[in-house]
């Protein structure tokens, strides 16, 4: 199999996009608080950085696919579920879940259905239903990537930028149920209108955390990809 051809090397790539990405999240903050007064103005649904992060888990879910197509050298039998390079494929349709999911705001609409489902009412920990959902997500992304380690022996490289994504993502999802209700806040004697402006400062914050998280894997699929003709390519391993 021929080495595919890369715009630049890994590092290259991870500066270039977190640089990228960080100006992008300083701008929307920026705009959204000069313009509008709130830092989070233009990362809500159908903004523009939740069309950067759907575009970040899009390229993710590409380069996995990538990595599998290599993998199995362009070839696919029906057996290919039962090899460890079928973790790729798992990656590569976990992603592009993620991608719709943060178009299409699923888990915020199964919290809903929950409530609807329980004709229970909303309270502080039941409207926190949508954050344990997303921790969920990468509690079963960590679990399948230990399942199938073996496959990714060869691409240990790479596991700084992982945990660094998971460790990121963690934070986004404890500041988005922080965030979610000001109870915390008003707890802590914090007045109604200082508790609406600090949710509103750390939402920005949240937004930036989930931005640099998709970086991260992004990085990782991107070396990923760039390592797999140096791997075992020729053959998966079973």
């Amino acid at each position: 199999m021929n080495r595919p051809s890369f715009p630049c090397a890994p590092p290259t790539f991870l500066l270039s996009l977190v640089y990228v990405d960080f100006l992008a999240v300083l701008l929307a903050l920026g705009l959204g608080f000069a313009w509008h007064q709130n830092p989070t103005a233009y990362t809500g649904e159908g903004d523009p950085i939740t069309w950067l992060s759907f575009a970040h888990l899009l390229v993710i879910s590409g380069l996995a696919g990538g990595v599998f197509y290599c993998r199995t050298g362009g070839s696919l039998d029906l057996s290919v579920w039962r090899q460890t390079v079928f973790v790729w494929l798992l990656i590569a349709l976990g992603f592009l879940f993620l991608a719709v999911d943060e178009i299409a705001k699923i888990h915020e609409s199964l919290d809903r259905f929950a409530h609807r489902l329980l004709q229970r009412p909303e309270t502080a920990l039941s409207d926190r239903l949508d954050d344990a959902i997303l921790l969920g997500y990468g509690l079963s992304g960590v679990a399948v990537l230990y399942a199938y380690r073996s496959e990714l022996a060869s691409y240990r490289a790479v596991l700084p930028l992982v945990v660094c994504g998971f460790v990121l993502f963690i934070f986004m999802g404890l500041l988005d149920a922080l965030v979610n209700r000001p109870d915390v806040f008003l707890l802590m004697g914090i007045s109604q209108e200082g508790s609406a402006n600090l949710g509103k400062w750390l939402g920005g914050v949240e937004e930036g955390l989930k931005i640099l998280a998709e970086a991260a894997f992004l990085g990782a699929a991107y070396t990923c990809l760039f390592l797999t003709p140096q791997a075992d390519y020729g053959g998966h391993r079973d």
